[in-house]
């Protein structure tokens, strides 16, 4: 059932600001989903679980660092495509982003044309709604629409997005590479589905390089992103009462090159056990608890994926480098 969110009472709603709940629809419990990656061998978190209040702040520290070249690149060619993006953006767009973060990025698309709406996506709430209220006052003119929700977990009628107008489908991040390249494709074809055949998405990809490149941008000097990775725990023991030293646990990340994928772990610094939810869950010293991947593409592999998904690739926009790349896809009127 949708029910409505308070937003801060330091604050009044704008009057363009609406705000929705779907977390409750989840059909299961943080302890269920933590206890089961416990169980697993090897064991594993879901990516979710790092972004709440303070995870979503770490990771904005992460994309101001210096080695973290994702977002620097992807905001620099969006910047440089204000005219394209003028193109595909018109008065009756409705924008519809799944991890909203900051929402930065999405003012480059609004600097270059002002649509009728946009609906953000985001696990991280307090993130979400303080910076949607910034955004609705910001652009007053703008519709915008919050929901609170895991975007792998929501479907496109939960969304109940507005039936006139173009739809424009916008995850930029790399956000698609925390999937399953099995996953991701799925993802793309509920993307095409949603924005249909006259409509378009707009997707970042980070593009495979120099193993060095990769690896140091997941072990950034100044430890953001192993803060980031140790909060997962922090969580755990602040949300269910666990009893987790984090000081037993590092943070690894490095890059499989047979998978293209880099690898994030917590790595046991010795025998342990941890309590959670009143069950004890044993760990050999140097074991891993597996956190996240992020996938990184060929061009030519993400623009087939998207094909077999139902898009049409249009072009790719990329730096002079060819680390990042931003995907215009459009709806394929064929499929």
């Amino acid at each position: 059932m949708t029910q409505s969110l308070a937003v801060h009472a330091r604050w009044a709603a704008p009057a363009n600001l609406f705000v929705r709940n779907l977390v409750s629809m989840r059909p299961r419990s943080l302890l269920q989903v933590v206890a089961e990656g416990f169980e697993c061998t090897p064991k594993r978190l879901p990516a979710s679980l790092l972004y709440d209040m303070r995870g979503a702040e770490l990771f904005e520290s992460i994309t101001r660092t210096q080695e973290y070249y994702l977002s620097r690149i992807e905001a620099s060619i969006l910047a440089g495509r204000r005219a394209d993006l003028a193109q595909i953006i018109d008065a009756g767009t409705t924008i519809l982003e799944y991890g909203a973060g900051e929402m930065q990025k999405v003012r480059l698309l609004l600097a270059a044309a002002l649509p009728n709406c946009y609906v953000a996506v985001d696990i991280a709430r307090d993130q979400l709604v303080e910076r949607g209220m910034e955004l609705a006052t910001e652009f007053p003119q703008l519709l915008v629409e919050l929901v609170y929700a895991d975007f792998s977990e929501l479907t496109a009628r939960q969304l109940a997005l507005p039936e006139v107008g173009k739809r424009l489908f916008f995850h930029p991040g790399s956000t698609i590479g925390n999937l399953e390249p099995r996953d991701a494709e799925a993802f793309l074809r509920t993307a095409a589905g949603i924005v249909r055949a006259d409509g378009c998405a707009i997707v970042g990809v980070d593009l495979r390089k120099d193993t060095k490149v990769l690896e140091r941008a997941y072990n950034d000097s100044d430890g953001y992103t192993a803060r980031f990775n140790l909060n997962v725990l922090a969580r755990i023991n602040r949300e269910l009462g666990a009893e987790i030293a984090l000081s037993q646990f590092e943070h690894v990340a490095f890059y499989n090159a047979s998978a293209g994928r880099i690898e994030m772990h917590l790595h046991s610094r010795c025998a342990q056990s941890v309590t959670i939810g009143g069950r004890r869950f044993a760990l050999s010293a140097g074991e891993m608890i597996h956190t996240e991947n992020s996938y990184k593409y060929l061009p030519e592999s993400f623009s087939a994926m998207a094909n077999r998904a139902g898009f049409e690739q249009a072009r790719m926009w990329t730096d002079d480098a060819r680390q990042f790349g931003v995907f215009v896809l459009h709806g394929n009127t064929r499929h």
